[in-house]
């Protein structure tokens, strides 16, 4: 079509077009300037990886590995860049290092409470000592992501915590023995009744075999040096912990020559050796219990949760009380239902 003579005619007409132009120059300015910040990220990232693969390959041929191994390292690096992508955890939030202790308290307790108390061990830990378990969960738990081919641990490796599979799905290797599939075992509530290496609780233990992960899995980990000084100081919780230990090493003992106790994970002999480690401390503990009722000192336990009700950030408007022990106690009873 013919060219269109189209001009301000008047003040207000070209007071528009200028703003009109100035407002064109700056938005086109901001987005050509966003595009070529993300085109020199991109570029910068390609030139890391080129240079990391470049180093890899000089590496190999340099030592004269074999093409096998080559192959396999390869491999490797380009799965786990690819499958890197993990869940959120505490540590990559540095805002939480700002939280008040009483709110540090009650986030531990919601996420690795229902973690542990599938664990039949752990769900007496509770009626015994429940301040002792607060503790725990504040203490010696953390988060543990693996990618697709790394290893949790290999034979030979002291092994330094016990470690509850969320997701994902694991390959145990062990000399001698078919290879293993490891997969979370569901129960009622959501919560996964899959834990690992939990001899490193109650002996020095070295790792039999190599766990290794199929795709992205996600753990979360009981340290066991932690664990133990937190039972060496608390007399209920060591009472149940040393009869439990005493019963599991004689399982071990006795299962020596066929039980993989890397990742050995019997829910009903385990249930039954926590029933009978802790029948004889739970009397003493509940004589206890209504003692301090009695006196008025109500236990750390109540203290805990009485602190998690009324502490609130100024002008926040509660929804929700704090998580109550017998909910989690009334899931993990639910979940031994389900076996």
């Amino acid at each position: 079509p013919a060219s269109m003579e189209v001009v301000p005619r008047n003040r207000w007409e070209r007071l528009f077009a200028v703003v009109v132009l100035l407002t064109a120059l700056v938005t086109f300015s901001t987005f050509v300037s966003s595009i070529t910040n993300a085109m020199t990220n991109l570029r910068k990232i390609n030139a890391e990886h080129s240079q990391q693969r470049t180093h890899l390959r000089q590496y190999i041929t340099e030592n004269q590995l074999s093409i096998e191994l080559g192959n396999k390292i390869s491999f490797f690096v380009r799965t786990y860049r690819v499958n890197k992508r993990r869940r959120v955890h505490m540590r990559d939030m540095p805002v939480f290092a700002m939280l008040p202790e009483t709110l540090l308290w009650q986030i531990h307790w919601e996420v690795y409470a229902v973690r542990l108390t599938p664990h039949p061990m752990f769900h007496h830990l509770t009626e015994v000592d429940e301040e002792g378990f607060y503790e725990i969960c504040r203490k010696a738990m953390s988060e543990v992501s693996t990618c697709t081919g790394q290893e949790l641990f290999h034979g030979g490796q002291e092994a330094h915590a016990m470690s509850f599979l969320l997701s994902g799905t694991l390959e145990y290797h062990s000399p001698g023995v078919d290879m293993s599939l490891i997969e979370p075992i569901a129960s009622e509530g959501g919560a996964g009744r899959r834990w690992l290496c939990e001899a490193a609780l109650w002996v020095q233990w070295c790792h039999i075999g190599r766990l290794t992960s199929v795709n992205t899995c996600e753990f979360v980990a009981l340290d066991a040096a932690h664990f133990r000084r937190i039972a060496g100081r608390r007399s209920a919780m060591l009472s149940g912990c040393k009869a439990y230990a005493k019963s599991y090493c004689m399982r071990m003992r006795a299962k020596s020559n066929d039980e993989k106790f890397d990742i050995w994970c019997e829910f009903d002999e385990i249930q039954e050796m926590a029933q009978i480690a802790f029948d004889s401390v739970l009397p003493v503990h509940r004589s206890d219990e209504h003692k301090a009722n009695r006196t008025g000192n109500s236990g750390m336990g109540k203290v805990m949760k009485t602190l998690w009700r009324s502490w609130s950030p100024r002008g926040f408007k509660k929804a929700t009380a704090a998580p109550s022990t017998r909910h989690a106690r009334s899931r993990a009873l639910r979940g031994g239902n389900t076996m």
